[in-house]
C-alpha cells in the first residue's frame, strides 16, 4: 500500500508545485509552461468617433416652409452639410462647394454650377424653399448669422431672383 501511496503524493506534489525548471529564469524561454495573458484585438473595447448633431432644414411637403431633421455625423463641414442636403432631396447629387470663408459670422460659400442648375430649375415657390434650406442648414451648422452664396466666384442669378447680398435666416412663408 505503501508504493501506491508515495507515487500518488509525488504525482500530487509536483502538479501543485510545478516542475523546477520550467520556470527557471536561466532557462530562457523553453521550459516555460505558465499562460500568459495578452490583450487581443477582440477584448479591446472599439473607441466610438466623436459625433455631432446637425440640423438639416429642408422643404415641407406643402413648399411653403421648412421640416428640420437632426443626423448624427462624424464632423460639420461643407462637404457633410452638402452630403447631408442631397440626402434630404435639397440639392442634387453632384453639387459641391468650392470655396468656403467665415469670418464674425458672416459666411461666404461659393457653389459649383450644379447649385444654379437645382435653383434655376424649380419654381418661385421652390426656389425659396430650397435656397432657404441651404441657408439655414449653414447659418445653424456654422452659428453665423448671414451667408453671401455665389457660384464658380459670381453672382448667383436664378432667373426668379439675383442674390448679391447675404442672406439671414429664412422663415417659413
Amino acid at each position: 500500500m505503501k508504493r501506491i501511496v508515495i507515487p500518488v503524493v509525488l504525482a500530487i506534489s509536483i502538479a501543485l508545485t510545478g516542475c523546477a525548471t520550467c520556470n527557471d529564469p536561466s532557462r530562457g524561454d523553453e521550459g516555460k509552461q505558465s499562460v500568459t495573458s495578452q490583450k487581443t484585438d477582440h477584448d479591446a473595447q472599439p473607441t466610438k468617433p466623436e459625433t455631432f448633431q446637425l440640423t438639416v432644414y429642408h422643404p415641407n411637403e406643402t413648399v411653403d416652409g421648412f421640416d428640420e431633421k437632426t443626423v448624427e455625423v462624424t464632423s460639420i463641414d461643407e462637404q457633410v452639410i452638402v452630403e447631408q442636403l442631397i440626402l434630404a432631396g435639397v440639392l442634387p447629387v453632384d453639387t459641391s462647394v468650392n470655396s468656403i470663408e467665415n469670418e464674425a459670422g458672416q459666411l461666404r460659400v461659393d457653389f459649383n454650377s450644379k447649385f444654379r442648375d437645382a435653383v434655376s430649375g424649380v419654381g418661385t415657390a421652390g426656389e425659396y424653399v430650397n435656397i432657404g434650406s441651404v441657408v439655414n442648414t449653414f447659418l445653424v451648422a456654422y452659428d453665423a448669422k448671414e451667408i453671401l452664396i455665389t457660384v464658380d466666384g459670381e453672382v448667383l442669378e436664378s432667373g426668379h431672383n439675383v442674390y448679391d447680398s447675404p442672406l439671414t435666416f429664412f422663415e417659413s412663408q
